[in-house]
């Protein structure tokens, strides 16, 4: 004689009374809990979904700024090393005397600039792979920007369109 094995889960072997008394015992236990905290729980969740609501709704309504900032990435990196070019060849004219019409401090902050981003000795060490070449390039970014209209004037000097090297705000 073979024994038959006979499983059964526990909401089969409960009869309807005694899960219904379960299942209020559960959600008095639940409101309880909720009350007890002072609704504060409720609150959260009613204002979280409002807040995630208006969030989501802003970050739509930008995300066409955001392609479009993501498109000129491209063009102001171009402008960006056209712009170090620009430092360097302006550093070389200064130095043989062709060109003398900018004030030394733009020279030397110009020079400064160019000198710590070839320098080994930087705050963050080239080795290390996109940080160690950031900090050069937002010092050469802020040296061309102040030095900005001098680099345009040099720009007449040599004949070179500026947009070449500021875009359309040239």
């Amino acid at each position: 004689m073979t024994e038959a094995t006979m499983t059964a889960s526990i909401g089969e072997r409960l009869d309807d009374a005694v899960k219904r008394e379960l299942r209020e015992a559960v959600e008095v236990e639940s409101s309880e809990r909720h009350r007890g905290i002072g609704g504060a729980l409720g609150l959260v969740e009613k204002f979280s979904g409002r807040w995630s609501m208006r969030t989501l709704a802003r970050l739509a309504a930008k995300r066409g700024n955001l392609v479009e900032g993501l498109r000129e990435v491209p063009e102001r990196m171009h402008l960006a090393a056209n712009q170090t070019q620009l430092v360097l060849e302006l550093i070389d004219d200064v130095k043989s005397g062709t060109y003398r019409s900018i004030p030394w401090r733009h020279v030397a902050m110009l020079s400064a600039i160019a000198l710590y981003a070839v320098s080994p000795a930087d705050i963050v060490p080239d080795f290390i792979p996109v940080l160690g070449s950031l900090d050069d390039v937002v010092l050469m970014a802020l040296a061309t920007r102040i030095a900005r209209d001098q680099l345009r004037a040099y720009c007449r000097f040599k004949g070179y369109r500026a947009e070449q090297y500021f875009g359309s705000d040239a």
